[in-house]
């Protein structure tokens, strides 16, 4: 059901719908498990180095155990066991383990109190393209002698300078902060406007020098 789910979704809305999720309140939930809550918590150590001593995890390619509900975690172990979720570390993790080990861990997990991670909320493009402009102009034309201009210039171009810049590759600092939290789509949906901006000429004024006054 959820393989058909999200391969209508697209990477923008898979990502808003991450966001959503991650910075709501969690809450433990209410339906206790059945089994050994302390005989879980033994269980548990050798789920620890990735998922946390109490189902709280600090890595975010894992998911957060603490409070989950003990028949979705049951029903989670088995599938990860019988294949029918195919990850192979989960699978050497729960090979050796029975039905009453499963209940035992998914107990202790479902008493344990779920923390809400610290999660960056993503700039919108627009926001991004604000923070371009700052130093390169507004619409990228730069009357800053600094700072590169960014309109018209080619798409390819600044999508290749961009990925350079997070991947470090090219050098300066500035922009390596700037681009790092950049996903492919941003890069995209930057390099797109600045490049279809119309490029202005700058002119420079020679200003008189203080002894011709």
């Amino acid at each position: 059901l959820m393989g058909r789910l999200v391969d209508q979704l697209d990477e923008a809305t898979i990502r808003a719908m991450g966001v959503f999720y991650a910075v709501q309140e969690p809450v433990k939930s209410e339906t206790r498990g059945e089994g050994d809550s302390a005989a879980g918590r033994r269980l548990s150590q050798e789920c620890a180095g990735c998922h946390g001593e109490d189902g709280n995890t600090d890595q975010a390619s894992m998911p957060t155990l603490a409070g989950q509900d003990a028949k979705y975690f049951v029903k989670g172990m088995k599938h990860y066991k019988n294949g029918e979720r195919n990850h192979q570390k989960m699978f050497e993790a729960v090979e050796g383990l029975n039905e009453q080990d499963m209940i035992d861990l998914a107990t202790f997990y479902a008493e344990q109190t779920p923390r809400r991670r610290d999660v960056r909320v993503p700039l919108r493009s627009a926001e991004w393209i604000n923070r371009c402009e700052r130093c390169h102009g507004i619409d990228g034309n730069s009357s800053d002698p600094r700072f590169p201009m960014l309109a018209g210039q080619d798409k390819t171009y600044l999508v290749s300078a961009l990925e350079s810049y997070a991947s470090k590759v090219r050098a300066n600092t500035t922009m390596h902060a700037m681009s790092g939290p950049l996903s492919s789509m941003d890069i995209e949906r930057i390099a797109q406007y600045f490049a279809s901006q119309q490029p202005r000429a700058v002119v420079y004024m020679r200003l008189p020098c203080a002894e011709n006054q």
